[in-house]
């Protein structure tokens, strides 16, 4: 299963990688509470409230990952997302990709991309961001259900 996830060029630059290439402090890996609240409205359609113990704890743990947190998102962004691209005419078993149409930091043409790309793909595109299991939990455990049952 797929959801939301990088390895492919985007068709469109999303919110996200905007900021990430005019700022390069901030994106997806932050170390203050309103980065933690931008990356929040970039994953989720609706943001939920986030009481403040876990606000907290998000940024100090995040202050504490800071360095390879960063790392690892700018060797992914030198790669041009691009990991995945030789690779999915090799998948052949059935696979679910799961997106949403509002996804702010990997964009929806980054799913498509992957259903073209693996033979064996189903794509169901729901409303919702990035975080589209929490955006539409219910929306998206039917999905799985039914992929599931029609597996041969």
């Amino acid at each position: 299963m797929v959801m939301g996830s990088p390895g492919l060029r985007q068709a469109a630059k999303t919110d996200a990688m905007r900021a990430y290439e005019k700022d390069k402090t901030e994106g997806l890996y932050y170390k203050t509470e309103k980065g933690f609240h931008q990356l929040m409205g970039w994953a989720f359609a609706k943001p939920p409230q986030f009481p403040r113990p876990f606000v907290d704890y998000f940024v100090e743990t995040a202050r504490e990952r800071y360095s390879f947190n960063k790392k690892m998102f700018d060797d992914l962004y030198k790669t041009d997302f691009t990991i995945m691209e030789n690779r999915l005419l090799k998948i052949t078993a059935p696979v679910l990709i799961i997106w949403g149409n509002n996804d702010r930091i990997i964009h929806i043409s980054t799913g498509e991309a992957y259903h073209k790309g693996i033979k064996n793909s189903r794509l169901e595109i729901l409303n919702g961001g990035h975080m589209i299991y929490a955006d539409e939990p219910e929306k998206t455990i039917k999905v799985y259900r039914d992929f599931l049952k029609n597996l041969k």
